[in-house]
């Protein structure tokens, strides 16, 4: 039964996959999210296959999905401040080899500055930035629910930005 419903899916996915990555560009037309995002789709298409009626249209299906995660992607990224523009990106690549020596000046003093905080504090920045990482799954894990979490990461990180800057202003005098 597994493998019938793993080749029923394969099926409809290969005959329909161009047609599902054209509709996701036309919503999103930079090619390298629209990659992710049809690659996401596919991931849910599977995950949510049980849910198929197979006598109804698996394009229309598939596209609904794709809708919903375009629209996931948008509002992800719109929450990223890192959203670059065109100028700003050039601006960036053309100063690119003058900026390596202050990046390198802040690493080295955020490393030495992760040492001096408290161990709870490490924990809970690795368990937030390891990747895949969710904060409502740390809080729930830890017993604290998320806003405590968050407020937690923003302390965190004021205490380290203030002894980045310490450092780098020391560094600076020396």
């Amino acid at each position: 039964m597994l493998d019938q419903k793993k080749e029923l899916f394969v099926r409809l996915l290969a005959s329909h996959e161009r047609r599902l990555y054209a509709y996701i560009l036309s919503l999103h037309p930079n090619w390298s999210d629209a990659e992710d995002i049809f690659q996401e789709t596919n991931v849910r298409l599977w995950r949510d296959f049980d849910n198929f009626d197979p006598t109804t249209n698996f394009a229309a299906w598939a596209t609904s999905i794709a809708y919903y995660q375009v629209l996931t992607w948008r509002k992800k990224v719109s929450r990223n401040h890192l959203v670059f523009d065109d100028e700003l990106l050039q601006f960036i690549a053309e100063r690119h080899e003058e900026m390596i020596p202050a990046a390198e000046s802040r690493h080295r003093a955020l490393g030495s500055c992760l040492q001096e905080i408290s161990g709870q504090s490490r924990k809970l920045l690795a368990q937030c930035y390891t990747p895949g990482a969710e904060v409502k799954e740390v809080a729930k894990a830890s017993g604290r629910n998320p806003p405590a979490v968050y407020k937690a990461l923003q302390r965190i990180r004021a205490v380290l930005r203030k002894c980045i800057e310490q450092r780098l202003r020391t560094e600076s005098t020396a």
